[in-house]
């Protein structure tokens, strides 16, 4: 019993062997012993940095949202899948440039999958460049700008509503992104 070892795409465990480390994302049955486990987001080859799965949550079928940052160098960009509850297989994953992290996630109480999150965009118009090519799509002047956003089951963008000065950040998990009853 117990959890299998983590390896990561360096092979570093962790985060002072000098190489980035990656996220991982796992169910377990009622007496705790992991059913599968599948490392995601993965960091880049080579990167110090490490990448993190930073919020999960189930739709009305049991698969899984997860939310967090992906790392290929210095800078982080934010991340999403859509995983298969049954084995942790990936559905899709949505990879958005002009993000540098998203932190929390909320499925909808609409019944319609759609999903809830919360993150933090780089400054950016929210158009896509040779150096931005999968922007989230909103822009934000601020030198600090969060988001919240509404997606489709399928990782498409709903609407987006940026917050200028809002720094939500990777190192607390000060509040969820709640539905109320309408």
């Amino acid at each position: 019993g117990g959890l299998p070892t983590i390896y990561t795409i360096n092979g570093g465990m962790h985060h002072e062997s000098g190489f980035g480390r990656d996220g991982w994302v796992a169910t377990f049955d009622a007496n705790l012993v992991p059913s599968w486990l599948a490392r995601w987001p993965e960091s880049g080859v080579g990167s110090a940095y490490s990448s993190r799965c930073m919020d999960v949550d189930f739709d009305s079928s049991d698969h899984i949202y997860g939310v967090g940052y992906q790392c290929d160098g210095e800078l982080g960009v934010g991340v999403m899948t859509k995983m298969n509850e049954a084995d942790g297989s990936e559905v899709w994953e949505k990879v958005f440039t002009d993000a540098a992290h998203f932190e929390r996630v909320s499925t909808s109480n609409d019944g319609s999958d759609d999903f809830f999150v919360r993150g933090k965009l780089v400054t950016s118009t929210g158009v896509a460049t040779a150096a931005n090519p999968t922007p989230f799509g909103v822009a934000c002047a601020a030198e600090t700008c969060g988001v919240i956003a509404r997606m489709s089951s399928n990782g498409a963008v709903v609407w987006a509503r940026t917050l200028e000065g809002a720094s939500f950040g990777t190192g607390y998990f000060a509040g969820e992104v709640e539905n109320d009853a309408t």
